[in-house]
């Protein structure tokens, strides 16, 4: 018979309690926290799963005798103070590295998924290619800056031969599997 307070509500294009921008919130601050949530959850989930297909290809590198210990490990072994070594070596080598694959895919979705669309600055898309751009800018910045900034791993022009390498391919592989992953199977843009 009669509209609810909400039908009313909704129909006058005002929010309810349960709705973004009830409270007190600006229009769309509540929506836009949400998108930011949710682009991060859905990030660290890709981050890990791309974490993993970079991890095959660093296994491969070393079986190919390119990498000695794999980077993980130095990172925590130097974050331990050099005291942990076989299977807990590992399995911290191991959660360390998802764990910094979860945060970076988080970012990245961030950056791709939320923010203006218009004005001046466009933010890029999720998709492989400026997935693999992502994956060497991970790279560049953990490998020629803070890791040998630390003391932990020498930079490339210095490491051992084939581990600079084998390294920027594997980060092109977790960019490409993140941005894939993220772009939720939509062909990319020829733009």
């Amino acid at each position: 018979m009669g509209d609810t307070g909400e039908e009313a509500a909704r129909a006058a294009g005002t929010a309810t309690a349960g709705e973004p921008g009830a409270g007190g919130q600006a229009e769309g601050e509540g929506e836009r926290r949400q998108t930011v949530a949710v682009a991060a959850a859905k990030g660290a989930a890709a981050g890990a799963v791309a974490t993993v297909a970079m991890s095959a290809c660093m296994l491969a590198a070393q079986k190919a005798g390119l990498m000695g210990r794999q980077p993980p490990a130095h990172i925590v072994r130097a974050a331990t103070g050099r005291k942990v070594d076989g299977p807990p070596l590992s399995a911290l080598s191991i959660a360390a590295h998802l764990g910094f694959g979860s945060a970076t895919g988080a970012v990245y979705a961030v950056a791709t998924v939320t923010g203006p669309r218009s004005g001046t600055w466009r933010r890029p898309s999720a998709d492989p290619r400026t997935g693999m751009a992502f994956g060497l800018a991970v790279w560049a910045v953990s490998y020629a800056g803070w890791v040998p900034a630390l003391g932990i791993l020498d930079p490339p022009s210095e490491d051992r031969l084939g581990r600079p390498t084998s390294m920027a391919a594997a980060h092109v592989v977790y960019g490409a599997v993140l941005g894939r992953l993220l772009s939720g199977g939509r062909p990319q843009s020829r733009s």
